[in-house]
C-alpha cells in the first residue's frame, strides 16, 4: 500500500496500515497542527495507540456585543462565513458536550510511529503503479496526477483555516465561541 501525504490524515492512515510506504512533498519539520484536535469519540486515539483526554466543551454564540441563542439568521450568517453557502452547521447546538482531545504532541508521536516509512521531501510526480493507494494530498494535486482533462475537472475551492490559540495561566477549560 502507498499513502500520498504525511499530514495529519496521512500519518493516521500510516499508523493504521503498518506496511504502507508514505510519500510527502514537505519536510518533516513542516508538519505541525496548531488547533486543538477534538473528536466525538476516542476511536482515533484508540486505533493508533495514543490516549486521548476526555473533556467537556461549553459553547456559545457571540453576536451584536452579547451572547445570543441559536437562530436561523445566525446559523445562515455563520454557515456563509465558513463555507460560502448555506448549510446546517454545529452552531445550532450550544449545549455542553463531551469530546476527546489528542495530546499536543500527537503529530510528533505519529511521526515517531511511522517516520521510518515516510519519504520526506519527496513530491509525487506521477501516480505509482503499485496499488492500493490512499491519497491525503490536495484534490487539485491528485487530479493533476490522474491527468484528468481540465474540461472534466470539478472546481475545488478551499481556504486555509486560521487558528488562534491562547494559553491562559491556571486555566483548564475548553470553550467554543461562534462568531457569525
Amino acid at each position: 500500500m502507498i499513502i500520498l501525504g504525511a499530514g495529519l490524515s496521512g500519518l493516521i492512515a500510516a499508523a493504521l496500515n503498518p506496511q504502507a510506504k508514505v510519500f510527502e512533498a514537505a519536510s518533516q519539520d513542516a508538519q505541525s497542527h496548531r488547533a486543538v484536535l477534538r473528536f466525538r469519540t476516542s476511536a482515533v486515539g484508540d486505533a493508533v495507540g495514543i490516549p486521548f483526554r476526555k473533556i467537556r466543551v461549553n459553547k456559545g454564540i457571540w453576536f451584536g456585543g452579547k451572547f445570543a441563542d441559536p437562530s436561523i439568521q445566525l446559523s445562515n450568517m455563520y454557515s456563509y462565513k465558513v463555507t460560502g453557502g448555506y448549510f446546517d452547521r454545529s452552531i445550532w447546538k450550544v449545549d455542553a458536550v463531551d469530546r476527546f482531545i489528542a495530546p499536543e504532541d500527537f503529530i510528533l508521536r505519529l511521526i515517531e510511529q511511522v517516520g521510518d516509512r515516510v519519504s520526506w521531501n519527496t513530491p509525487v510526480t506521477e501516480l505509482p503503479e503499485s496499488r492500493p493507494i490512499i491519497s491525503t494530498i490536495p484534490m487539485n494535486r491528485i487530479l493533476d496526477l490522474a491527468k484528468l482533462e481540465t474540461t472534466d475537472r470539478p472546481e475545488f475551492k478551499f481556504s486555509p483555516i486560521r487558528v488562534q490559540r491562547f494559553r491562559i495561566p491556571r486555566a483548564d477549560v475548553f470553550q467554543t465561541i461562534y462568531y457569525p
